[in-house]
């Protein structure tokens, strides 16, 4: 490890640094040539990632559970002349509805003893990592703006419920002296998504040729880089105990996929499941994609997400963080290069030539 700090400089500590939010937001610290500590989980193979920049980052492998790992983890570099600003990404992403412990134990106790150990070693500014999906349904036309009423409802799924108490906890620290601020991401698209999530396997999928249909709904769509940018913004200009969204794109799926078939030489997608169809034989292609040990695209959960209301105001983070999303064509290019990167066997043309 390399335990090198020049007196009187920030230092950024970044927990679920081999994540995709994290990973991005790591290496942007780095072109910015900032000091970084990150936490990962014991043993984490997408530490391979950072085997280019091993020589500029601190890592520290811990548990984010329990608290004496965030409290050495923020030790590191630490003197009493430090600026230490931390983003929190550690978290478990689920379309599943059923209780699991281990997804309670990360988004919750983890994000509570993170915060709890930044609270009192007094650091400069804490940035936590909510989601969109802790706020209320609201009707289609209406408009999404930050709220602190988040979700209580078990039929959210477990991935909301989670993150709406974690959010409701850091926000409630600020009363305590904490200096924090929240991040909502909407649904998180881009390149460097190594774990493969819902939106990447959607669009490699279509380009494999093994997506026969789309579903009737729509998602609003955010860069993860735009993502990590807002993270860092936050770090210096979010206000203490605010929540921000940070959105991008809406788009039907069909369009989305439509768009990246656009982008390269695959035929548009010609069918659209009814909604009521999809919510019909899920359980059915759940049980069958667990079977042939394929992604699951879509679940209970991940259905109500697509009829649920994503038209969200980033008016907030355009005043406070100077936000602004980047075009969505640029995010599918990144994303289809990043994808025949990591699968060469991808025959994929882009506008001008073959990539």
């Amino acid at each position: 490890m390399n335990y090198h700090l020049n007196m009187d400089e920030e230092v950024f500590y970044v927990t679920g640094a081999t994540g995709w939010v994290g990973y991005n937001v790591v290496k942007e610290l780095l072109s910015r040539k900032k000091e970084v500590v990150i936490f990962a989980i014991k043993n984490d193979r997408f530490l391979t990632h950072f085997y280019d920049v091993k020589e500029k980052i601190t890592i520290f492998e811990g548990d984010i559970r329990k608290k004496e790992d965030c409290e050495t983890f923020l030790s590191l570099k630490a003197t009493l002349k430090t600026i230490q600003k931390v983003i929190h990404c550690a978290g478990i992403v689920t379309v599943e509805k059923k209780f699991n412990q281990m997804v309670y134990d990360v988004n919750v106790k983890g994000t509570k003893n993170i915060a709890d150990v930044s609270l009192a070693r007094h650091v400069d500014h804490f940035v936590y990592v909510s989601t969109t999906n802790v706020f209320k349904n609201t009707p289609k036309k209406e408009i999404v703006y930050e709220t602190k009423n988040f979700v209580s409802d078990d039929k959210t799924g477990l991935y909301a419920i989670t993150k709406s108490e974690a959010t409701s906890y850091v926000l409630d620290l600020s009363e305590k002296g904490l200096n924090c601020s929240v991040i909502h991401p909407s649904a998180i698209i881009g390149p460097r998504d190594y774990m493969n999530g819902l939106m990447t396997s959607m669009i490699l999928m279509f380009l494999q040729g093994k997506l026969p249909a789309s579903v009737n709904g729509a998602y609003d769509l955010v860069d993860v880089r735009d993502v990590a940018n807002a993270l860092i913004s936050a770090s210096y200009q979010g206000k203490q105990g605010e929540n921000y969204i940070i959105a991008g794109h809406q788009r039907k799926i069909t369009a989305l996929i439509n768009e990246v078939a656009a982008l390269t030489n695959k035929k548009k997608m010609r069918f659209t499941l009814p909604y009521w169809f999809v919510s019909l034989v899920t359980p059915l292609y759940e049980w069958y994609c667990h079977i042939k040990g394929m992604k699951v695209l879509y679940t209970k959960n991940a259905l109500l997400a697509v009829k649920s209301n994503s038209n969200f105001s980033i008016k907030k983070a355009e005043e406070d963080l100077n936000y602004s999303p980047r075009p969505l064509e640029e995010t599918l290019v990144d994303t289809i290069l990043d994808l025949k990167s990591r699968y060469p066997e991808l025959k994929v043309e882009i506008k001008n030539g073959e990539i």
